[in-house]
């Protein structure tokens, strides 16, 4: 089907919509909103690293260590089932990277998590919020 062939039959078939100006609009609001949503999401993600790369941050030991844990076991429990010793097979056939991968990725996520709350819980308590 070319462009030129969509009609109101194919508009009401295949997008629920009354006629085919009806199915653009929806179409034209779903960019539109997907668009706003990436904008934001970049807005943030500078904002963040922004944050990241200005402030400095220590995290405890035994609070990284702590927050480690529970991403590796909320890992465990969302794609092996809960069962540690199927962790190493998952992730060889899933992903094709080695347990010291996977727990160097998480490292850096979970430092970037805690470094992010940290600086947002200073600023927040700078504000008096």
């Amino acid at each position: 089907m070319t462009f030129e062939e969509i009609d109101d039959e194919f508009a009401k078939t295949n997008a629920g919509a009354e006629s085919k100006e009806e199915m653009y609009e929806m179409v034209r609001q779903g960019m539109e909103e997907e668009n706003n949503y990436y904008k934001m999401e970049d807005s943030t993600k500078g904002i963040q690293q922004y944050l990241l790369d200005t402030c400095t941050v220590e995290i405890p030991a035994d609070f990284f260590a702590d927050r480690f844990e529970a991403y590796r076991n909320m890992f465990i429990t969302q794609y092996c089932e809960g069962d540690a010793t199927k962790l190493e097979e998952y992730l060889s056939t899933q992903y094709q990277i080695t347990l010291e991968q996977a727990e160097e990725s998480w490292r850096e996520v979970v430092t970037t998590e805690i470094e992010t709350e940290f600086i947002l819980g200073a600023i927040a308590r700078e504000m008096g919020m």
